[in-house]
Parts: structure tokens; C-alpha cells; sequence
């Protein structure tokens, strides 16, 4: 039952997180705090701890901007690599405090470069944002490593 709920948790957040990023009719409430509570579900699937509360506090701050300077007229790589950094960055407190920092580590490494492959290689929006929200929840188990 829980491989099946993380499952459906990790299609949810694509689909919430493509939802976020399309505009009227839908807020970007729907990807900044629906993703997050995502993430705190498939994280109390694995480890539940009151940690999880502050990291996805910090996720749906993250998941309110791509990094890039208002300057720029495009979101570049780095932006991305960014971007998968920070969500990773956000959920440190939850892996310090259940002991998991290492895997949180590798985690992030992960997040980050599958972020910025994916957001590169990808042309067509609904899969890259689908996809970002995807790889968000669906790498969490790295952070359970040994």
C-alpha cells in the first residue's frame, strides 16, 4: 500500500506542479503548495518526524521562483541547476534531524543535475514542468540510502 501511495504522490506533484505553472484558471498555489505537501506526504510514508514540516515550508519557498534575475529574458541552465538545488537544499533540516545526511546529500547532487538535464533536453512545457515535479518526489527515496 505504501509503494502505491508513493506512486501516486509522485504523479500527483507532476501534475500539480504543470498545473502551477500554466496561469489562469490555475494559481501557482497549486505547484508551491501542493508539491510541497506532497513531499510531506510521500516523507511521512518513509520517516515520519516533525522536520518534514519545516523542509516543506522551505520547499514551497523555493518552488516559488527558477532563480533567474528579472533581467534576463530566459531561464538558462544554471537557473535550472538552481532551481533543483534549492528544493533539495530545502528539505536539509528534515534529513539532519532524522539522520539521513548523507543520503540527503546525494539527493540533492541528484535533484540538481537530472533538473537541469531534463529542463534542457525538453522541449514541450507540459513534460519539462511535469517532469521537474516528477524527479522532485520520485528521487526522494535516495534520501533513505545507507
Amino acid at each position: 500500500m505504501k509503494i502505491f501511495a508513493y506512486i501516486v504522490l509522485c504523479i500527483s506533484t507532476a501534475v500539480l506542479y504543470r498545473l502551477g505553472g500554466i496561469g489562469k484558471p490555475y494559481d501557482t498555489k497549486y505547484r508551491d503548495l501542493g508539491c510541497a505537501l506532497c513531499v510531506l506526504g510521500i516523507l511521512s510514508i518513509f520517516q515520519w518526524h516533525w522536520s518534514a514540516l519545516v523542509s516543506c515550508v522551505l520547499l514551497f519557498g523555493s518552488l516559488t521562483t527558477y532563480w533567474t534575475p528579472k533581467s534576463y529574458p530566459n531561464v538558462l541552465w544554471w537557473n535550472w541547476f538552481l532551481t533543483g538545488l534549492m528544493y533539495g537544499v530545502s528539505l536539509l533540516p528534515y534529513c539532519y534531524y532524522t539522520g539521513h545526511l548523507k543520503g540527503g546529500i546525494f539527493y540533492i547532487i541528484c535533484l540538481s543535475f537530472s533538473t537541469m538535464f531534463w529542463s534542457e533536453i525538453q522541449d514541450d512545457v507540459n513534460y519539462e514542468e511535469g517532469g521537474r515535479g516528477f524527479l522532485l518526489t520520485a528521487l526522494l527515496p535516495l534520501i533513505f540510502l545507507p
